[in-house]
């Protein structure tokens, strides 16, 4: 007979008495023209994973590529955004969590980890998975199981960090990111330049030339991507209607949603949920 005792020191990954609350996973696949805009999680951290192919990944600024078997984990108040490889479209695991401090200091704000999967790269698809089937069931053990499911991911991503050693530099939050993370917070309500004003008690001139100057795109553009982007995660993530998904992200005239939709997307509504989603169940089940 084998036995082996486990070290019983606490991980200073989760806060006290509580495990991980999972509250969104997504998985993008096939989709070489895949791209999330920049957006901004000010209570959860994403847990994101590369199964195959490249991607490019948005960081406060900071543009770096990852590739098939890293993991990588945005903490809260990072602007991020994911855009896949034409060449090598991206196989990606998004997973969105709630109850994580991972930084040990104020200074793990100002780095992004990624670590290298290695062995454990047949271990991860198969627990995204599971989540991933988990999430579309009802009931509290479904919940339970998501979150202890979630929680070996986030203490193998930290084992894993220690010995792959990588990290990229990420810059300190700027004006501009502060109406980054009002836009993201508030995208589903009315918003427009003389609203930023009045939020920001600075000129709406003010407003746009700063935040073109860093995200090389006007405030209301930005606002479009970020509804669209959310649109398309509903639209193959869940079964609401696209009548009900346009009002969730902003738009009430649905027609005017689904023309922008496809002036922007390339696809109506419809037709994206058709050749997307499909693809998600059938991978799913």
């Amino acid at each position: 007979m084998f036995m082996h005792n486990f070290d019983k020191e606490p991980t200073g990954i989760f806060r006290e008495g509580a495990l991980p609350q999972i509250e969104r996973i997504s998985h993008t696949y096939n989709n070489p023209s895949w791209y999330y805009a920049l957006h901004v999680h000010t209570e959860q951290v994403e847990l994101m994973y590369v199964a195959d192919g490249k991607a490019t990944i948005t960081l406060n600024q900071n543009v770096f590529q990852v590739e098939k078997g890293n993991l990588l984990l945005i903490n809260k108040g990072m602007a991020h955004a994911i855009e896949s490889s034409l060449e090598e479209p991206s196989d990606i695991w998004c997973c969105l969590m709630g109850n994580v401090e991972f930084q040990d200091s104020e200074e793990d704000h100002h780095f992004a980890s990624v670590a290298k999967s290695g062995e454990f790269q047949n271990f991860i698809n198969q627990t995204m998975q599971r989540l991933y089937d988990f999430s579309y069931q009802k009931g509290a053990a479904a919940q339970e199981i998501c979150n202890h499911l979630s929680t070996c991911l986030v203490v193998l991503f930290r084992q894993l960090l220690l010995e792959s050693n990588l990290s990229y530099e990420v810059k300190n939050p700027t004006f501009a990111q502060r109406v980054l993370v009002y836009i993201n917070e508030n995208y589903e309500k009315r918003i427009d330049l003389q609203h930023l004003s009045e939020v920001f008690y600075t000129s709406a001139s003010h407003i746009s030339r700063e935040f073109k100057r860093e995200y090389k795109i006007s405030p209301i553009n930005y606002l479009i991507d970020k509804r669209l982007s959310e649109a398309k995660w509903q639209l193959i993530n869940t079964n609401e209607t696209v009548y009900s998904i346009a009002e969730r992200v902003g738009y009430d005239n649905y027609y005017y949603f689904s023309k922008l939709f496809h002036q922007r997307i390339g696809f109506l509504p419809t037709e994206y949920r058709e050749k997307y989603k499909e693809e998600a169940d059938t991978t799913a089940h």
